[in-house]
């Protein structure tokens, strides 16, 4: 039967009622052999209570031999088994009984935390949330500008467009003025001239008959006083001959004839 060595013995407070023992050592023998996982036996002297092992990292099944390694296990026993009495501890692997002594008080495993950061490496993270808060920030402001910058350019072109508008409905109005303007004048001209040649036909229909005549006698005979000669006498010495009655009439002159 192989023989264990106790290297610790010890019992921790695990919860209100509850106590965790905690054994370690080597099992020796002859040979290399695996043993059964050993239960751990409390005798109080009433009863024998026989614990199993609790899974943890280590293999519950030792390992015996020459050079046997280290073995450890725990076991969770009722508080009064420690606090009363003195109980008997022993281990059973199959084979027989190994006395144990009585456990010692151990620390309380604590639960690990995590260690506390860095002051830098919370400095940074900050310092990355306020950059990231930032450059949204910034994309924000970049859209709020183009889509004002949008809205100005909207606002610009509809109010060219309506002064477009405006203008051409100005210049067609001009044009049609201008060009009633020009239909009047040309209407005015037109009637002037109607009118002009109406009164002068009137003028010289109603001369008298004898202005006719000596108009149509002049007319006939320009050659006839143009060849005279220089010189000639004339009807008194020095005199001019009597001015024409519609010369110096203030009726209008007779036009002459081709």
């Amino acid at each position: 039967m192989p023989d264990f060595e106790v290297e610790s013995f010890e019992h921790v407070s695990a919860t209100p009622g509850t106590v965790l023992l905690r054994v370690s050592g080597r099992w020796r023998s002859g040979q290399r052999e695996r043993l059964s996982p050993p239960m751990l036996t409390v005798d109080d002297g009433r009863r024998t209570h026989r614990l199993a092992p609790l899974p943890g990292l280590d293999d519950a099944a030792p390992l015996a031999g020459p050079d046997a390694p280290s073995w450890r296990a725990a076991y969770s026993a009722p508080a009064e088994l420690i606090a009363s009495g003195r109980p008997a501890f022993a281990l059973d692997a199959g084979g027989g009984l190994t006395d144990l002594p009585r456990p010692a008080a151990g620390r309380a495993v604590r639960p690990r935390t995590a260690p506390p950061a860095a002051p830098a490496r919370v400095e940074r993270k900050r310092e990355d949330r306020r950059g990231a808060m930032r450059e949204l920030q910034r994309s924000l402001d970049e859209e709020r500008s183009a889509r004002a910058e949008a809205e100005r350019q909207a606002r610009a072109e509809r109010a060219a467009r309506e002064q477009a508008e405006a203008a051409a409905t100005a210049g067609s109005r001009e044009r049609d003025a201008l060009e009633s303007r020009l239909a009047g004048l040309a209407a005015g001209r037109a009637e002037a001239q109607a009118t002009a040649a109406c009164g002068w036909s009137a003028s010289a229909t109603g001369w008298p008959p004898s202005w006719r005549r000596r108009r149509r006698a002049s007319a006939r005979s320009p050659r006839r006083l143009s060849a005279r000669r220089p010189g000639s006498p004339r009807s008194g010495a020095g005199a001019r001959p009597p001015r024409r009655a519609w010369e110096s009439s203030s009726a209008p002159r007779p036009a002459r004839r081709g």
